[in-house]
C-alpha cells in the first residue's frame, strides 16, 4: 500500500478574548464519551492522489468517494484542579464503509469503476487543559500533542474492478495508510440558554506530520 509524507490539518480555529480568569472547579477526575455520527466525503481531486494509478497513462479520471451517516465515537478521561487547570486523554476511532464510483479513461476507452473501501481512523491525544468563564460564556482550551493513524483500503467483499485496467495504466494495490504526530489546541465555549439546556461550540486545530 502506498505511503507518503502527508500533512493533515483537520480543522482551524481562532480565538479572541481569552484574557479572562479561571473557572473554579471541584477537583478530581472526569470522563465522558461522545457518540458521533459522521458522513466522510472526499472529491475526485483527493480520490486521485489515493489510488495508487500511473497518472502519466490516465487521460481523464472523474469519482468520489461517499458515505451515509456513520457511528464513531470519542472517549475523554482528565483530571482538573481547584482553579480549572488539569490534563486529559481523548481517544478517537472511526472505521467505516465508504461507496467509490467513478470513470476512468486509460487513453484506450472510459472503465467505470465502483465499489466499497474502507476509511478506518484512529487517534489518540493527551492535553493540558483550562477551564474559564466570560460573561455568560464557559470556555475550556487545551494543548498538546496528537499521535494518529488513517488507512483507506478497499473492501475485500465488494471490492473496485481496478483488474478492468491495462497493466501499463494500473500500479498496483489501491488505497493509503498514514501515521504520524503533532501538535493539537482546541477551544470549546458553552452557554446554558434554558434550564438543562445547554449550547457548546468545539474547535480543533492538528497538524501532523508522519509517513
Amino acid at each position: 500500500m502506498k505511503t507518503s509524507l502527508r500533512w493533515a490539518v483537520t480543522a482551524l480555529v481562532v480565538a479572541s478574548g481569552m484574557s479572562v480568569g479561571t473557572a473554579r472547579a471541584d477537583e478530581g477526575i472526569h470522563a465522558g464519551a461522545d457518540l458521533l455520527f459522521l458522513s466522510p466525503k472526499i472529491s475526485s481531486v483527493g480520490v486521485n492522489n489515493v489510488f495508487n494509478y500511473s497518472n502519466t497513462a490516465i487521460v481523464s479520471a472523474d469519482g468520489a468517494l461517499d458515505a451515509n451517516l456513520e457511528f464513531a465515537q470519542r472517549v475523554i478521561l482528565g483530571y482538573e484542579g481547584d482553579e480549572g487547570g488539569g490534563v486529559q486523554v481523548r481517544w478517537f476511532t472511526f472505521d467505516n464503509v465508504l461507496s467509490y464510483a467513478g470513470l476512468e479513461d486509460h487513453g484506450a476507452g472510459t472503465v467505470a469503476l465502483a465499489g466499497n473501501t474502507i476509511l478506518d481512523i484512529d487517534t489518540f491525544d493527551a492535553e493540558l487543559t483550562q477551564r474559564g468563564n466570560f460573561r455568560v460564556w464557559d470556555w475550556q482550551a487545551t494543548a498538546g500533542v496528537r499521535i494518529g493513524s488513517l488507512s483507506l483500503r478497499e473492501d475485500a467483499v465488494n471490492d473496485i474492478d481496478w483488474e478492468q485496467f491495462p497493466d501499463f495504466a494500473w500500479a498496483g494495490q489501491a488505497g493509503v495508510e498514514f501515521d504520524g504526530a503533532g501538535p493539537t489546541v482546541s477551544l470549546s465555549l458553552a452557554v446554558l440558554v434554558l434550564p438543562y439546556c445547554t449550547v457548546t461550540s468545539s474547535n480543533l486545530l492538528t497538524m501532523e506530520v508522519g509517513s
